[in-house]
């Protein structure tokens, strides 16, 4: 919470997220795209991932696609099903983006809520 019960900012949140952008100033890779890789690294599979997220497969996999031609690399191994179903894997680069997106929002959660403890201590004066 912002403030004690009472205070003009008690129902108040901060909020951030964090964003990979090109050269212009475009994103490339925003949450919800972190999201869904998460999920797909998870359950193996774009259709539990996209279900999981309450987005269509179709949309899901859109993303996927048009995520790894803003990226330039591959981000998933696709094998089709048969006797055991098939599965999407992550590639070394993906599972290396998803680890490492993990750390640093991780630290970025740890300094942010430091930072925001600080903010609504001043305007709560």
């Amino acid at each position: 919470m912002a403030g004690s019960p009472g205070s003009k900012y008690y129902d108040k949140f901060l909020q951030y997220t964090v964003s990979m952008i090109n050269a212009d100033g475009d994103i490339v890779l925003d949450d919800e795209n972190f999201k869904l890789l998460i999920h797909l690294r998870k359950e193996k599979s774009i259709k539990k991932a996209s279900q999981n997220l309450s987005i269509s497969y179709r949309k899901a996999w859109g993303k996927l696609k048009t995520l790894e031609s803003k990226l330039g690399f591959s981000l998933i191994i696709k094998s089709r099903g048969g006797e055991c179903g098939g599965q999407t894997l992550l590639t070394e680069d993906g599972l290396r983006l998803i680890e490492a997106y993990e750390e640093l929002n991780e630290k970025f959660n740890q300094e942010v809520k430091a930072l925001t403890k600080e903010f609504f201590r001043k305007i709560n004066q």
